[in-house]
């Protein structure tokens, strides 16, 4: 794969069909029903938001302290992480307590709180729209050993999201069949 250089466009484009399913997602089941087991969708959003808290506070901290570099080509290990971030069949693990949901969460407070993070984060993806991010390093929020590329985390950021976003449309067993029909 040729060397990835941060796309505001790309990043928008993920937002916005991650708006669509949280939108389709609230239209099909509005209620904060648990399933029998894991989360109900408003704990999703609510995973997601806590988790993007975490990026964002790395990536303004590595933006400022670092000058812009190109990057390089993402590793086989690089893209072999984000296949298994996204497929929720794979590197299931216990969420840390810091990123776990809180169990009230209410599904219109989790969906608002969200998109409003996701404002943040494009506000922020448009001021380092025209620096090279791809060479500066920034820590995992998640695993204070593993360093990566700011434009993987980028990446992998929106893989996380994919992977919970499929999570929450698999609780309700009509969601495809309203999904389907919208």
């Amino acid at each position: 794969m040729s060397t990835r250089e941060f796309n505001l466009n790309r990043w928008q484009n993920e937002m916005f069909v991650s708006r669509a399913r949280i939108e389709a997602l609230t239209l099909a089941h509005p209620g904060d029903k648990a399933p029998a087991t894991g989360w109900n969708i408003a704990q999703c959003l609510q995973h997601l938001d806590v988790t993007a808290h975490a990026f964002i506070a790395q990536w303004k901290a590595a933006f400022l302290r670092n000058h812009p570099k190109p990057g390089t080509k993402y590793s086989f290990w690089w893209h072999w992480f984000l296949r298994n971030i996204e497929d929720t069949s794979k590197l299931r693990y216990k969420t840390p307590p810091q990123f776990d949901p809180a169990n009230a969460a209410k599904l219109e407070e989790a969906t608002v709180a969200y998109f409003q993070t996701r404002e943040n984060i494009m506000r922020l993806a448009e001021d380092m729209q025209q620096t090279q991010i791809g060479g500066i390093a920034i820590r995992s929020p998640f695993a204070s050993w593993m360093k990566y590329p700011m434009d993987f985390s980028f990446d992998l950021v929106a893989a996380h999201e994919r992977r919970h976003l499929t999570q929450a449309e698999r609780i309700w067993p009509s969601f495809s069949s309203f999904y389907a029909e919208h």
